[in-house]
């Protein structure tokens, strides 16, 4: 198996991260605080607004369902990802203040955390293809122009 280095995997998650784009709310605040997220931690900026995306890509109420469904089934893991994600970086950052600096114990945390954000991007990638399956094809063509778009602003 390749050794992927963190910046690699980190580059890598926030391309999935941008791939979903189109999906989330309009308005995003990032100092908003998301008091539905179990860890109370989370930004706005991570619901997804599947009114918008019905009305954009004139989704059904069924297929509107369906997407809150998957929303919501991968939500839990979700928050269970971000806050190992926060826990290990944590942990990270006070090796890296300890003296004198234990490199394999940062190469092991490092480590970990490349599987935690190859864990985030399955499970980002998983979403997608499971809201793509609810969508027709030219519903999904609307969405891959959307995020075409909005990646060019």
């Amino acid at each position: 198996m390749r050794d992927l280095s963190l910046a690699t995997v980190l580059s890598l998650a926030v391309l999935t991260v941008g791939v979903a784009r189109p999906l989330w709310a309009e308005e995003q605040d990032s100092t908003s605080v998301d008091r539905t997220c179990p860890h109370g931690y989370a930004p706005k900026a991570m619901n997804v607004n599947v009114e918008a995306l019905g009305q954009q890509l004139n989704l059904s109420q069924a297929q509107i369902d369906k997407i809150r469904t998957i929303i919501d089934d991968n939500s839990t893991p979700l928050y269970a990802l971000r806050e190992k994600i926060h826990d290990n970086y944590a942990s990270l950052s006070a090796l890296h203040q300890a003296e004198p600096l234990d490199a394999a114990a940062i190469r092991k945390l490092e480590e970990k955390q490349a599987s935690i954000l190859a864990d985030l991007t399955a499970l980002g990638s998983k979403t997608r293809t499971d809201i793509h399956a609810v969508l027709t094809p030219e519903q999904q063509e609307q969405l891959r122009q959307l995020h075409h778009t909005d990646t060019q602003e």
